[in-house]
Parts: C-alpha cells; structure tokens; sequence
C-alpha cells in the first residue's frame, strides 16, 4: 500500500506549492521587502505569477516589473532556466499525487466491493503497516534535515538537477532573494508536519479500527476492570 504515504506526500507539497499564504509569510519573516526595496504587494504579485505558471503549460516563465519608470524583465537568464527546471520536478509530483490517488481509491473499492467482509481488516492492517513504516523514514529525514539543513539542501539540489543553473548568487539574483535558505528551511518543516499529522490520523485511525475488530480494547477494558476490581478485594 506505498501509494497512500505517495499520495499523503505529494498532495501536501501541491498544496503548500498553490498557497499563496505561505510565500506572504516567508516575505515577511525573512524581511524580503527591506532587503529588495521593493513592497510586499510587489513580492506577492510576483509569488502569484510563479504559482501559476507552475500551473500553466509555457516552458519559460514571464515576468515583468516596472523598475524606475521602465518595464524589465523580473528574472535573469539564469533564474528563469532554473524556474523551468523546478517546473519539471514540480509537474511530476503534482502527476504522482493523481496516479497515487487512483491506486489508493481503486484498491480501497476493490477491498470494500469486491472481497469478503474479513478484507477490511486485512487493508487497516496494510494502511497501518504502510503509514508505520513512511512515518520511521520520515522521522530519519527530519532528523538529517533538522540536524544540517544546509547540506541537506545542497545534497537534494545535486540528485533532483543535472544542471548548476540552481546555483544562484544572493547578491544579484532575486529568486533566492526572494526565497533565501531560511524560507525554505521553514516551508519545509511546515510540509513535514503537515505530511505528519495526516499519517498519524490515519495511520492512529487504521490501529484503532484493527484493534477494535481484533477485540484488543475490549480485552483491555476488562483487564483493566478486572484490575480494578481485583484492588478493592
């Protein structure tokens, strides 16, 4: 049942990646507006054009921003291959969060529809196993992230690209300037909890049905009465 923690994942980072909030709260935490000169419904207004051309179909993205009475182009050369190679990464997790649901509804219609009543079981059990296990490997992770950030950053760029055009100059370049290394170090924290809490309530939910189907609380319930009473004699 890998497609459900697949699907728990990649859904979280499609919706952090469509939330407009997110970005407006990294501006503001990270001082964005002091250190460009440029105000916040400006850095917004440029966010929502990011969003949505990782939403449309044109390979390059085009911004412009009016800079001392002239119209120019927001992004270098650089910074506008690097957008479209994020893109790419972007397209194949948002593709992988709707394959990912259609296995997890068909194979949960299946188990439901198609197979004895036992099956139920059977596929809490299989959820609890899959959430169990995505839950170890995502504590490893956040543990690896927590503990150096900024080598983990620099390793996820080296796998993910094969190019450098990630390798962007703080000084001249406004996409990191918009989005230093303490904006996403944040942005990923916020998208590990949030893939957290979703496995732990369902991941909680499939333990609590299993073991109420096996009779585990029930026998837990009178052990414990039987404790109880066994105090008062």
């Amino acid at each position: 049942m890998i497609a459900l923690p697949v699907f728990i994942v990649t859904a979280s980072v499609r919706f952090l990646v469509n939330e407009d909030r997110v970005a407006s709260y990294g501006f503001r935490e990270n001082s964005v507006s002091t250190t460009m000169d440029l105000p916040v419904s400006e850095l917004e207004k440029v966010s929502k054009g990011i969003t949505d051309y990782f939403n449309d179909n044109s390979e390059f993205i085009q911004i412009d921003i009016v800079l001392d009475g002239k119209r120019t182009a927001f992004f270098g050369e650089v910074e506008v291959i690097h957008l479209r190679d994020v893109k790419a990464l972007i397209g194949i997790i948002f593709r992988l969060s709707e394959l990912s649901l259609a296995v997890v509804l068909t194979y949960i219609g299946t188990a439901i529809f198609f197979r004895p009543r036992k099956s139920l079981i059977d596929l809490t059990r299989e959820i609890a196993l899959s959430i169990g296990v995505s839950s170890i490997f995502l504590l490893a992770l956040l543990g690896y992230v927590l503990f150096d950030f900024d080598s983990a950053w620099t390793q996820f760029h080296e796998i993910v690209f094969t190019n450098d055009f990630w390798l962007l100059n703080p000084a001249t370049d406004r996409l990191i300037q918009m989005y230093p290394e303490k904006f996403w170090e944040t942005a990923t924290l916020v998208c590990v909890s949030l893939i957290g809490g979703q496995m732990l309530l369902v991941g909680g939910s499939s333990v609590f049905y299993f073991g109420f189907k096996k009779g585990w609380l029930i026998n837990l319930h009178k052990r414990t009465r039987r404790h109880r009473h066994s105090h008062h004699h």
